[in-house]
């Protein structure tokens, strides 16, 4: 055996020991061996290498297909998005439409009132001046004697 101190115990069993019962750094990519000593561990990566690569090309497929659906349902609600959106759009625009159309009328009515109230007072000047002119002449008949 290898003599150290107690202190170095740990810290040699963690990451030095030979014996110690270690996993294969490919479990995540789901190889069985999940207990080996380390020891033997160079010489099972040696021997495994190809069935590594595999296994690792296995999820990363596998990943990529998660990610492609991902993907496509993400664009099947964009779409879906998309036409709620131009729905909406199409909803404001006619009552956007019809606002301007009632704003429209609002406005012709103001001006058919404003035109109608200026004609009118336009009328009742000009009957005013023509009442006051036969006045003034009928005024100036009576003064004059008779003839």
């Amino acid at each position: 055996g290898v003599v150290m101190c107690r202190e170095d115990v740990t810290q040699h069993v963690e990451q030095d020991c030979v014996e110690k019962e270690i996993e294969c750094p490919f479990v995540k990519y789901k190889c069985e061996v999940v207990s080996i000593k380390r020891k033997y561990l160079s010489q099972h990566l040696d021997e495994k290498r190809t069935e590594h690569l595999e296994l690792k090309l296995n999820v990363m497929e596998m990943k990529q297909i998660a990610t492609e659906l991902k993907l496509t349902k993400m664009e099947e609600f964009v779409m879906k998005q998309n036409k709620t959106v131009e729905k909406q759009n199409m909803i404001i625009s006619e009552q956007s439409l019809r606002r301007i159309e009632n704003l429209e009328k609002t406005l012709s009515n103001l001006d058919t009132g404003y035109e109608d109230s200026m004609f009118a007072r336009k009328c009742r000047n000009e009957f005013s001046e023509q009442s006051r002119s036969r006045e003034m002449k009928d005024k100036a008949r009576s003064s004059l004697p008779n003839a």
